[in-house]
This record gives structure tokens, C-alpha cells and sequence, in this order.
């Protein structure tokens, strides 16, 4: 529409906006790996009958930034894509949330359960959510989630765990004393928290307090998680690590990846570009 009313500054602009987040994205690994050059044809449907899959994303904290992109858009398309009916029952595991955008992500939690679909997010804090996400859908995600298991947290998330895991009535005794040495002893109720937020900022390694969805005939306790975990790595089997399915080992291959990638997007500019000329004469 811009083009054809001639807005070219409101063009150029969009243009300029997108370059920069863009330019993050050209290495000759992310072309590599987003193309698909040796047809390896991994399926983002990881859920179907015929082809199930488990499909592991990694990201590198050195180039965080440059893969969030790419790795938001995989995780966007598959939240969509899994999220069906007549699906094999799966496992969405986010580790790190606020590190990667995912489309969608509160619309999964609230409709993906009934296609058995488990959604599980985990990150250190609610306020690096919000600041990556924004209030109002970090907000939606916490609101929506039915099992919150928390460790040691300070804050605002700690209030807020403490209120979704709510109030229960308490009995409180107090003993007051005169000066003749007489005492008398008071019992009265209160409603309070069950786990109140400095119980939850004082939590140590190991501990944990949350809360677990129930059924109406089948109700779980309330309770503090107790617990440590601490797994030895060196005993772990050598045919449980993830094999090497496809290594790039010259870095030509790459690089010759890259240059065609570049020499298509070129032809493609150059057949643009003859179409908008004919369509202005």
C-alpha cells in the first residue's frame, strides 16, 4: 500500500527499522542451520502418531541475543503446530523463559491441556518475565499456570506466590500476665496466609513451596516441598547422552551455504525491483 501511494519515507523508515534487529541474524551458522541444506527434514508436528520426535533447542549465552530470534520463532511455530486434536500426549519444557519471546505462549497454557499437551516454564524470577514480556502477558502466564513449585524468591514474587497459594484460618494463643503472678491464657482465629513471602525469601537450597492442581474428587494437600537435588553426573550411562547426528565439520560448507543463500536473495531483489518498475510505468 505504501509503494503503490508513494509513501517512499514511510517505506524508507520501515526498512531502517527492520535492518538492525535483522543484521544480528547473518552468520553463516544461523543460515546454515534455518535452511536446511542437507534435507535433514525435522518435523515441528513432534506430537503426530507417525513421527514422533523430541526436539531439543539450545541456546548459547555468548550469542543469546543474536539466536533469540531464531529460536522464538522455532518455539512459536511448534506452541501452534502441537496444540491440536488426536496428538499423542507431549512435554512443552521452556527452561530460562524470559530469555526467548514465544507468540503465543499464554493462549497455549489456557487451551493446550485439553490436547494433552503439558506446558512447564521456568525461569528465576517474575520480574525478568515481565520486563521481556511485558506486564499484562507475564501477568496472564502466572495467573493462567495451575502448579507453581517455587525455591528461594524475594519480593514481589514471593507475595505473590504466597497469595496464589492462599489463606487457611490459624489459631493464635496469647498468655498475659498481672502483678500478682496470675496468668491467663486466649485462643483466637485468624485468617492468614499458609505460607507467608518472608517464609518463602528464607527458603534454603534444596526447599521448596507450591501449590498443585486438584480434582473435585481427588484433592492434594497444600503443603512445603522438602527436598534436595543433587545428581552425579558421572554416573550417568553412556547411552543416555544425546548423539551426534549431523556435524559440520568444514567451515567451508558454511561459507558455501551462505554465498547462496546471499546470490538468491539478490536475484530475488533484482526481480522485485523490475516489478515495481513496471508497475509504476
Amino acid at each position: 500500500d505504501a509503494l503503490e501511494n508513494e509513501a517512499y519515507e514511510q517505506l524508507s523508515g520501515q526498512v531502517a527499522s527492520a535492518k538492525i534487529p535483522l543484521s544480528k541474524l547473518v552468520t553463516k551458522e544461523m543460515f546454515y542451520v534455518m535452511t536446511d541444506p542437507d534435507n535433514t527434514g525435522i518435523n515441528l508436528k513432534v506430537n503426530e502418531k507417525e513421527n514422533l520426535t523430541i526436539l531439543n533447542i539450545a541456546n548459547n549465552p555468548k550469542t543469546q541475543k543474536t539466536n533469540a530470534p531464531a529460536n522464538g520463532l522455532y518455539m512459536s511455530q511448534i506452541a501452534k503446530l502441537i496444540n491440536d486434536i488426536g496428538r499423542v500426549p507431549c512435554e512443552f519444557l521452556v527452561d530460562e523463559l524470559p530469555t526467548i519471546f514465544i507468540n503465543g505462549l499464554d493462549n497455549l497454557i489456557a487451551t493446550a491441556r485439553s490436547n494433552k499437551v503439558c506446558v512447564t516454564l521456568s525461569f528465576q524470577d517474575l520480574a525478568q518475565l515481565e520486563r521481556d514480556y511485558g506486564k499484562e502477558i507475564a501477568t496472564s502466564i502466572f495467573n493462567t499456570v495451575t502448579n507453581v513449585i517455587a525455591g528461594n524468591v524475594v519480593n514481589e514474587t514471593a507475595k505473590k506466590i504466597s497469595d496464589s497459594i492462599g489463606r487457611v484460618v490459624q489459631e493464635r494463643q496469647s498468655i498475659s500476665i498481672d502483678k500478682e503472678g496470675s496468668s491467663s491464657t486466649s485462643i483466637s482465629t485468624q485468617l492468614d496466609s499458609l505460607v507467608p513471602a518472608s517464609k518463602i525469601a528464607q527458603l534454603s537450597t534444596g526447599e521448596f513451596v507450591g501449590i498443585l492442581g486438584d480434582t473435585f474428587k481427588e484433592k492434594l494437600p497444600t503443603k512445603v516441598f522438602r527436598g534436595t537435588i543433587s545428581p552425579d553426573k558421572s554416573d550417568l550411562d553412556e547411552s543416555l547422552k544425546i548423539p551426534i547426528i549431523n556435524e559440520v565439520v568444514n567451515d567451508q560448507v558454511l561459507i558455501d551455504n551462505m554465498k547462496t543463500i546471499q546470490n538468491d536473495i539478490e536475484t530475488l531483489i533484482e526481480y522485485e525491483l523490475k516489478r515495481i518498475d513496471l508497475m509504476s510505468d
